[in-house]
């Protein structure tokens, strides 16, 4: 993003790590690599209770499947009466449209696509402590290597 975040986004309260999904058949719990966070509080200021987020896989790795630009020009998003994407919006199911007058290009990163069950409501959150913070920020830094990821994720996910 190319906007700069909410000060509740960049200095949250709390912050929520995720470990399940509910589906038809119950709960199930998030692949132990998986690592989804959110913020302990909502935009008013209440406990966080209900979370989403959009299932997607990549068959050949995520980490090296970006290259090219993102023109946002292009893209509307798909409910919200196909309002352009928003300069500080993170996550969006979008559809290409012909451009608009506001133009930022991004650079893809990692590219997936949604896969079954498509979108989820996460469940069994519980608040991180000060030690996993600083480790995902140490994890965020990107000098990692998978199997380093997969030891920090391991490590905060059975706390």
């Amino acid at each position: 993003m190319l906007s700069p975040p909410h000060r509740r986004d960049s200095h949250p309260d709390g912050v929520l790590l995720w470990e399940a999904y509910k589906t038809t058949e119950g709960e199930i719990p998030l692949p132990p690599h998986a690592i989804v966070i959110s913020r302990a509080h909502d935009s008013k200021g209440r406990p966080k209770q209900v979370y989403y987020a959009l299932v997607c896989e990549n068959p050949t790795g995520i980490l090296h499947s970006g290259h090219g630009m993102l023109d946002t020009r292009t893209l509307r998003n798909f409910g919200d009466d196909g309002k352009p994407v928003g300069s500080s919006q993170v996550t969006a199911v979008v559809e290409r449209t012909s451009p608009h007058d506001k133009s930022r290009s991004y650079p893809i990163t990692a590219r997936a696509m949604l896969t079954a069950p498509y979108a989820v409501q996460l469940t069994a959150h519980r608040k991180l402590s000060e030690e996993e913070l600083r480790l995902l920020h140490q994890a965020s830094l990107g000098t990692m290597t998978t199997k380093d990821w997969i030891a920090v994720a391991k490590q905060i996910r059975l706390t």
